[in-house]
């Protein structure tokens, strides 16, 4: 029995803030070793780290809203904005656009499943996905069976 999700589509904010939000939690890392290069420039008698370590992770931060903004355009990505719904079953995640086009993806092909406060992210690769609103699902019944479908699937 397959899953069936209602025509939904993203706008480029709620895509910017996707992509930003993924990227802040896979890009952590550098904002703690900005803060202990700081640290070792207090340590060594350096006086303005903390201005260093001020001025170092805006700069980073500022380098990864525009390269996410530029991720994000509608031009680079005019698939990610088309309205779509999603069908799921044991074998496959199919896509299908509004203007008639599908492709269907096997389960083998998804590395990961990230699970947020109000849906579901199912990678291919390290920086592409599917996104699927909970609200886009449309009874309990079947987002708890696309739960478990997701669970046996994947892992």
């Amino acid at each position: 029995m397959s899953v069936v999700t209602q025509e939904f589509s993203l706008t480029r904010n709620q895509y910017f803030s996707l992509l930003m939000q993924n990227v802040l939690r896979r890009w952590w890392i550098v904002f703690v070793l900005l803060f202990l290069f700081s640290a070792l420039g207090i340590k060594a008698g350096v006086g303005s780290a903390l201005l260093l370590f001020v001025f170092l992770s805006t700069l980073y931060l500022l380098y990864l809203i525009g390269l996410t903004w530029i991720r994000s355009n509608p031009k680079a990505q005019p698939l990610v904005f088309q309205p779509c719904h999603y069908e799921i079953d044991h074998e496959f995640i199919g896509v299908y656009l509004k203007d008639g086009s599908f492709s269907k993806v096997r389960f083998s092909c998804i590395r990961k499943i990230v699970i947020r406060k109000t849906y579901y992210l199912l990678y291919t690769s390290p920086s592409q996905f599917f996104y699927i609103p909970f609200n886009a699902v449309s009874n309990p019944s079947d987002l708890e069976r696309l739960k478990v479908l997701l669970q046996v699937k994947v892992g």
